[in-house]
């Protein structure tokens, strides 16, 4: 039989090479998990479209709606409890709109109208509480 020998205390920068490695694999890993669908409000843009970000701090899940100047309604989607979604739309001339948000079991908000420009990005914060909020029913 032979005898294995005593390991050796590896040298400082033999554990920074192996930490840094390790490190590098988890960024890798989580980069190549991604699966690209989900859009952040900071990607490239068309000029001909806004982007809508929406924090929903509510623990219901909300369908989030445009409403154009002209009184077109179209649903931009979904988004769960306690996250944020990015919705773009099609808008290529400046005009006023108005979000609204429909909680599920829970209240309807609308927004005032807002101003808004083709390439603009607008931003929804959904409040945790709505009970005394003017703009909901």
């Amino acid at each position: 039989m032979s005898r294995s020998q005593p390991s050796r205390p590896r040298s400082l920068r033999t554990l920074l090479t192996a930490t840094a490695s390790v490190l590098l694999v988890s960024v890798l890993a989580t980069g190549c998990a991604s699966t690209g669908q989900t859009e952040s409000a900071f990607d490239e843009q068309r000029e001909d479209e806004i982007r809508i970000s929406v924090d929903n701090r509510n623990f219901a899940d909300a369908t989030v709606w445009a409403i154009i100047e002209s009184g077109t309604r179209r649903r931009l989607g979904t988004v769960r409890g306690k996250n944020e979604s990015v919705f773009t739309l099609p808008f290529d001339f400046p005009s006023n709109l108005r979000l609204e948000f429909d909680l599920v079991a829970g209240s309807r908000c609308t927004t005032r109208q807002i101003p808004v420009d083709p390439g603009d990005l607008l931003q929804l914060q959904i409040a945790p509480v709505l009970q005394d909020t003017p703009a909901c029913r």
